[in-house]
């Protein structure tokens, strides 16, 4: 079998029997995939297996969907995120979210880079619930699936410019109203109620 690799970020990595796990990757240019790691053993393959870890990897494609993982190398752990229960949370919405709407192997550059983009910005950013609202008011958009006759005239102005927003410093400068937020922490537990996440089984 050919070896073959690419770039991604672990969504979910679940336990699949002794010593092994499956993660699901979202990559760029072949969209969301699953890989099985076996005989996890190393610090180096732990990492590899834990979700946010944004990192090159080689496998081999079978005869079904899971591909075979090979080696891999991090390129960036995003370890700020693990360090603050409330990064950590955000980080799981935003991925709980992509989770819910992605399909198999639909590849998606712009969405990827969104993702790659907010998820590294997460612990720096001072308003995580201004990031997250942002986040899913441009993931819906970029979907198709916003409606925008849920904000009431006075919100909509501020959901457009979440949405159209092009820079963090920028974002930076707006607040959410009190309706804005209930809508994001609805939308939050859409989400996460209907999917178990990218901490599923660990």
């Amino acid at each position: 079998m050919k070896e073959e690799k690419i770039e991604g970020i672990v969504l979910r990595s679940q336990e699949y029997r002794e010593k092994s796990r499956i993660i699901s990757v979202y990559t760029p240019t072949n969209g969301l995939i699953q890989m099985v790691l076996k005989k996890i053993s190393s610090p180096r393959l732990m990492t590899l297996s834990t979700p946010f870890t944004h990192a090159e990897f080689h496998y081999q494609k079978g005869t079904s969907q899971l591909l075979r993982f090979l080696e891999g190398s991090p390129i960036d752990e995003n370890l700020l995120l693990r360090k603050n229960f409330n990064s950590l949370q955000v980080a799981g919405q935003m991925t709980a979210a992509l989770l819910y709407l992605l399909l198999p192997e639909s590849p998606d550059p712009l969405l990827y880079a969104l993702y790659k983009t907010y998820l590294k910005r997460i612990p720096t950013f001072e308003s995580t619930k201004l990031l997250l609202a942002s986040f899913y008011l441009k993931l819906l958009q970029h979907e198709a699936l916003l409606e925008w006759n849920v904000f009431s005239s006075a919100d909509r102005p501020l959901a457009e410019a979440l949405t159209s927003v092009r820079t963090f410093d920028t974002l930076q400068t707006l607040s959410l109203t009190a309706t804005l937020e209930n809508w994001t922490q609805k939308t939050a537990e859409i989400f996460t109620t209907s999917n178990c996440g990218p901490i599923c089984s660990r």
